[in-house]
């Protein structure tokens, strides 16, 4: 755990190397000059069918996700966009089939790892980082409770620019509150060894709370800091789904102080094809959730 004094200071940090640190990203974030040391992506990426408020529209895609042909050309289609930001990292919740995450990895020139889910909501790592280990659901002391951990939560020990960094991906419940209280819990018990080790350390997903519920601040209280709040550009809203539910903010990219003092920026990925065109609601984006991106430089 951090204290107040150094959360300020890795804060003070993030904030001026968002103002002096990252040259050259402009609106669209691309490498150009000094290129940044490391850039990292969280996208929950709804299986890869592609999404619409339209829901006749949303089944025929879902009914279609069958057809490997489909699911190819929509892996193409994942690849083409997030290539433009030539993420270090990169990581899915909601994945779809291990072969479509290696296809998106394959066009993107990337290697991956696949963390099965508890449930039917797998999740994935793509990098072009050496990964020096990894783990599905790494509880300390004994194996995934059936009623734990539904979505997914896989870790990887990476050798980045910047040394050895942790990553947790992470996907929590998305109903059931108390359900994703004990989640936090198990995941901050790993955290606490992931600390002492004095390594940087990412943790970033679909958390599936907003950033007033009590499981924000058990975050925050371990010693993790919210990139975005730190570093953020433009709106937050990670889900703006216009219907059903209001818009709002549940994926998140933390990190711990080591790599908290090096943020550059951080900024949630709202153009096409990640969102719906403005001018026609039927149109298809492709998830319903957004990207987050954040880059340490």
């Amino acid at each position: 755990m951090i204290s107040r004094r150094e959360f300020l200071k890795a804060a003070g940090m993030g904030s001026l190397a968002g103002a002096v640190g990252c040259r050259s990203l402009g609106r669209f974030p691309f490498r150009r000059g000094a290129p940044p040391k490391l850039r990292t992506i969280t996208y929950n990426v709804y299986a890869c069918y592609g999404w619409t408020p339209d829901e006749e529209k949303f089944k025929k895609r879902r009914a279609a996700a069958k057809d490997k042909k489909v699911m190819a050309e929509m892996a193409q289609r994942f690849a083409e966009a997030l290539r433009p930001f030539q993420p270090d990292i990169l990581t899915f919740a909601e994945s779809p089939a291990e072969w479509v995450v290696k296809e998106i990895a394959d066009r993107l020139a990337l290697r991956h790892v696949f963390f099965p889910s508890g449930g039917s909501w797998p999740g994935a790592l793509i990098t072009r980082l050496e990964i020096l280990e990894s783990a599905n659901c790494p509880i300390v002391g004994g194996q995934r409770p059936k009623d734990l951990f539904t979505r997914h939560w896989g870790r990887a020990v990476l050798q980045t620019p910047l040394g050895e960094t942790i990553l947790h991906s992470v996907h929590l419940h998305p109903s059931d509150n108390a359900v994703r209280e004990r989640e936090v819990t198990e995941v901050l018990k790993t955290l606490q060894n992931d600390f002492q080790s004095k390594r940087r350390l990412i943790i970033q997903g679909d958390f599936n709370h907003t950033p007033d519920r009590p499981e924000y601040g058990r975050w925050r209280a371990a010693g993790l800091i919210d990139t975005f709040k730190i570093a953020g550009v433009g709106s937050e809203i990670t889900m703006p789904r216009p219907t059903k539910e209001a818009p709002k903010r549940i994926d998140f990219i933390w990190a711990n102080a080591l790599l908290g003092g090096r943020l550059c920026e951080v900024r949630v990925l709202r153009d096409r094809p990640f969102s719906l065109s403005p001018k026609d609601p039927g149109s298809v984006a492709l998830s319903d959730h957004l990207p987050v991106m954040a880059t340490f430089d």
